[in-house]
């Protein structure tokens, strides 16, 4: 008994031994893809891989691109992409679905990498549901123009002005804000900004207050405002100015300590509360009407990419947008 006992334990050891001889090592491509989470780096790796061909690395990579950045549409097409190039027309046709559902455009026509796919009746089907997602509903109609002398202020920012029934427009390059009337006539009602460590600075957005003859103008002191130098480089504010005559009146400077810093969406309450978002910090922060400072009303680990904000009618719930998380 002690015999077959001693052989029995003899042979399992032998045969986990084996397993450990024939299983190989993990390949330096494997090691660099396990180990990273940078996606630059992952992405590069996918460059390299489409120019070399090596569809099996590709569908790798994206794989854990994917698993980093699930809501990018973009990544999971890349993916359908490579599900394709590897012949796995179940995964392929699987995620193309997911982005139709979600609402989203690409040409599949114009892309060579799902010629494993294209034959079949199911692709025609997909393809055709991408396509009307990519459908414009009603047409556009020409609200203004604006003169060639106005050209190269990159106007990033729009906002109506109900009082004046006038278009406002913020400039990047000087800061300055323009309103367009409705017979077509440009005025400056904010004149180019002086910059410095004060500002204000580039106009990032804009919020209309009529009822309280107010604009509130976003501001900060990035690469495209003209004057932009050493000192102010990252300081960014809100900066109130009388609506009716573009006179400034009062400025709210965000902490010079917090630099660098970035404003890239306000909201107005109709209660007088303006709402707008720290984009690099990460912050959602608080003007509350005729408050003296600027308050903090949240931050958030998970959304790290936040873009727009606006609230419900009562101004007591908050939605912000952010563009990773979608």
């Amino acid at each position: 008994m002690k015999k077959l006992i001693i052989l029995a334990s003899l042979c399992l050891s032998l045969s986990i031994q084996a397993q450990f001889i024939e299983t190989n090592p993990p390949t330096e491509f494997a090691l660099k893809l396990n180990n990273t989470r940078d996606l630059a780096e992952l992405l590069k790796l996918a460059s390299v891989a489409r120019v070399d061909k090596n569809h099996k690395d590709l569908l790798k990579i994206m794989e854990k691109i994917v698993e980093l950045k699930p809501t990018i549409g973009v990544f999971k097409y890349q993916l359908a992409e490579a599900y394709a190039l590897n012949d796995d027309k179940t995964n392929a046709f699987n995620t193309l679905i997911l982005l139709q559902k979600q609402g989203l455009f690409f040409d599949l026509a114009a892309s060579e990498n799902f010629a494993n796919i294209n034959t079949y009746p199911v692709y025609d089907y997909i393809k055709e549901n991408i396509d009307a997602n990519g459908k414009h509903f009603g047409a556009g109609t020409e609200a203004f123009n604006i003169d060639k002398s106005f050209s190269g202020l990159l106007f990033e920012s729009l906002a109506v002005d109900n009082n004046s029934q006038s278009f406002l427009m913020g400039s990047l390059r000087d800061g300055s804000v323009i309103k367009i009337e409705n017979d077509g006539n440009i005025t400056v009602l904010v004149a180019a900004a002086n910059g410095g460590v004060d500002g204000p600075w580039a106009a990032i957005d804009l919020a209309v207050d009529e009822k309280n003859d107010t604009l509130w103008v976003a501001s900060a002191a990035i690469s495209q405002f003209g004057k932009v130098n050493k000192e102010s480089s990252g300081l960014a504010g809100i900066f109130k100015y009388k609506l009716s005559t573009g006179k400034l009146l009062k400025s709210y400077r965000l902490p010079e300590n917090k630099r660098p810093s970035f404003i890239s969406s306000m909201h107005l309450t109709s209660q007088g509360d303006l709402y707008f978002i720290g984009s690099i910090k990460n912050v959602v922060l608080k003007l509350a009407k005729d408050a003296e400072q600027i308050s903090l009303v949240f931050t958030s680990k998970e959304y790290t990419n936040l873009g727009h904000i606006t609230t419900d009618e009562t101004g007591n719930i908050l939605y912000v947008s952010d563009s990773e998380k979608g």
